[in-house]
């Protein structure tokens, strides 16, 4: 079960951009969910787009206020989320997380999030978490490297019943959010986590592993040649997956 009040929309340009500017003309209050239909200019981190077809897929944003959550220690939502999207899916033994804000399938994406964050008194007062989740969707641009639910496991899915399940995984995981057991289900879930993979950064391409990742979002990779461990922002570092 979950606390959210849900406000249907048929099309918007952003359902985070929206809720903002209601919150904003007091038009709706926290634990509120903007559910969109389609997106006009739907964006994941820093700016990138985010491709939907109508009526296919679950685009939300839930507003949450956070009780007293450190500035310092926002990436626990962003885990709390990409937990409670991986657990809402069936069953799937090549799902994945992937830092920042991804969740995989067979290296391609069916789920995203991005989450912006009102601060006050060094906290979060406020949290605008953008959701979007390719359900029903047949097709995608292949440099996406996107897929969805039904082409994975060749089924039409229930959106309602598919946003039950993950706004009440939400709910539950904002109820333990700073819990150890939480951050450790988050890097087991973790592509990567203590397993080899390629990365590049700054044009230069090198072998090494995932080894954690701190509250404040950056993430911990080892270098296998080197056997020196680096912190990077997002967006500092790539993954290079085999097909690339």
């Amino acid at each position: 079960m979950h606390p959210y009040t849900i406000i249907k929309l048929d099309s918007v340009d952003s359902t985070n951009k929206w809720a903002k500017e209601a919150f904003a003309e007091k038009k709706i209050l926290g634990n509120t969910v903007i559910l969109a239909e389609t997106q006009t200019d739907g964006r994941g981190q820093l700016q990138t787009k985010w491709h939907d077809q109508k009526g296919c897929n679950l685009l939300f944003t839930l507003v949450v206020e956070p009780k007293r959550l450190p500035v310092n220690q926002f990436f626990f939502l962003n885990q709390a989320v990409a937990i409670a999207l991986l657990k809402a899916m069936p069953a799937h033994p090549e799902a994945y997380i992937k830092w920042p804000n991804d969740v995989l399938i067979n290296t391609k994406k069916f789920a995203g999030i991005l989450i912006e964050t009102v601060i006050g008194d060094h906290a979060i007062k406020r949290a605008y978490i953008g959701v979007g989740l390719n359900v029903n969707q047949k097709s995608f641009p292949p440099a996406l490297r996107a897929t969805s639910l039904q082409i994975e496991h060749n089924t039409v899915f229930d959106l309602e019943e598919i946003l039950f399940y993950v706004l009440s995984n939400i709910h539950s995981n904002l109820d333990v959010l700073l819990q150890p057991r939480l951050h450790n289900t988050y890097l087991r879930h973790l592509w990567a986590y203590h397993k080899t993979q390629d990365f590049a950064h700054k044009g230069n391409r090198f072998t090494g592993y995932v080894e954690t990742v701190l509250p404040t979002g950056e993430l911990v990779v080892v270098n296998m040649k080197t056997r020196q461990t680096k912190k990077y922002q997002f967006k500092e570092i790539e993954w290079i997956f085999p097909s690339e």
